[in-house]
């Protein structure tokens, strides 16, 4: 059975999954995991997202191994790999959730800061 992760499932929380390329496609070259929740149920807003992403599974596929009527993480996806870090003064790449969740949330931030200074509040709960 597949193990979906904790606590990116839990609808307070908005997770970041990792995509590579132009267009944007899943990472493979490591583990950047998305899937179904086996304790939180799907929230309404994204029934038609993932009713459209079950249905182009062939019948039967994975049957068993996983909850269709959970919440479907990740919540959104940015560019994560080949990141270029600097660590202890070495230039180094690096990619996963490690460098998209941390693109995302300095988008949040900057989108934040943007906001604030036109006087309106954060963001606040970004899922849907």
């Amino acid at each position: 059975r597949f193990q979906p992760l904790f606590p990116a499932s839990c609808p307070y929380v908005t997770s970041v999954g990792g995509t590579v390329g132009i267009p944007e496609v899943a990472v493979t070259r490591f583990f950047s995991g998305g899937g179904f929740s086996d304790y939180f149920e799907r929230p309404s807003y994204q029934d038609e997202a993932v009713t459209g992403f079950l249905n182009t599974l062939p019948e039967g596929t994975y049957e068993g191994l996983f909850n269709p009527e959970g919440r479907g993480i990740p919540d959104v996806a940015a560019q994560g790999d080949r990141f270029s870090i600097v660590l202890a003064g070495v230039s180094r790449l690096i990619g996963g959730t490690s460098a998209s969740s941390p693109t995302f949330a300095g988008l949040v931030a900057l989108l934040n800061d943007a906001r604030l200074s036109q006087g309106l509040p954060p963001l606040g709960f970004l899922n849907p």
